[in-house]
């Protein structure tokens, strides 16, 4: 089984090639993955933070900050944003969903990472 990148969004449902942020070398975008098994129609979500350098300079409080789930570009480039994420969600693959998802989730979050069944279930 191999994850596929069906679509990506900002969180308030807009495309990502329509989205304009008001400096292209300096901005922050939570975005929305919905990847799913290569050849069926359902798919999950998974979030992700593009940043750029130039945002992490002009924003950081001095604090350290943990990059987990997040993507560093130089500019923001839509069409190179989703061909990157493409590539890389193509190479998880595994014998269940639950493994290809747990492989993807290393990018972004997943919506169901921290989801337990309940014992016996």
């Amino acid at each position: 089984m191999v994850a596929e990148l069906r679509s990506i969004e900002t969180i308030d449902g807009e495309s990502l090639t329509t989205y304009r942020p008001e400096r292209v070398e300096c901005f922050s975008l939570s975005i929305r993955l919905f990847v799913g098994p290569t050849g069926e129609a359902s798919s999950d979500a998974f979030d992700l933070e593009v940043v750029t350098p130039q945002w992490l300079l002009e924003n950081d409080s001095d604090e350290p900050l943990i990059g987990r789930h997040m993507l560093i570009v130089p500019t923001y480039n839509p069409n190179k944003i989703s061909h990157f994420l493409s590539r890389c969600i193509s190479r998880c693959h595994g014998d269940t969903w639950e493994r290809v998802a747990e492989l993807v989730s290393r990018i972004a979050y997943w919506e169901f990472e921290d989801y337990r069944t309940p014992a016996g279930q």
